[in-house]
């Protein structure tokens, strides 16, 4: 069974989740409330962001799984910004449950989906986007970054 990069969110949003609610030994952070509402302001614009995202794969007609055969190099929308922005707009949705919950823990938890994501899943994207597209994938790599 393959840990698709969704799922791992599931399971940060899941821990940031129980982390606010047991408290985690007391690891809640004194921020200013104001912050829960920008949080939920993030949430809302990552779940907007998520879907214009992953409907340009559905447009394109590609694979939207990591490790899928790509059959269309998107250029469009948000890919104009970032080569990865579902991922992107998934650490920012994180980065807003942690907000909610104010638990010093929970900010931890975005960076280490970065990483993982970054290490585990992009370089698989890359070689496959290459192997396909060739030199095409690589002036679009040149044009836009990894991240932002």
């Amino acid at each position: 069974m393959k840990f698709y990069p969704p799922a791992a969110v599931g399971v940060v949003v899941l821990t940031q989740m129980a982390l606010f609610y047991f408290n985690a030994g007391g690891t809640s952070l004194a921020l200013p409330s104001f912050l829960v509402w920008v949080g939920l302001v993030l949430l809302l614009l990552c779940g907007i962001a998520f879907f214009h995202a992953t409907r340009c794969f559905a447009v394109h007609d590609t694979t939207i799984f990591p490790d899928g055969r790509p059959s269309a190099l998107i250029r469009k929308g948000p890919f104009l910004l970032s080569r990865n922005p579902i991922y992107l707009i998934l650490a920012v949705a994180m980065t807003g449950t942690a907000l909610i919950s104010q638990c010093a823990l929970s900010f931890l938890l975005p960076p280490a989906f970065v990483v993982w994501v970054d290490r585990r899943w992009i370089v698989i994207e890359e070689e496959n986007l290459k192997k396909e597209f060739g030199k095409e994938y690589e002036d679009y790599c040149k044009k836009v970054r990894r991240w932002i």
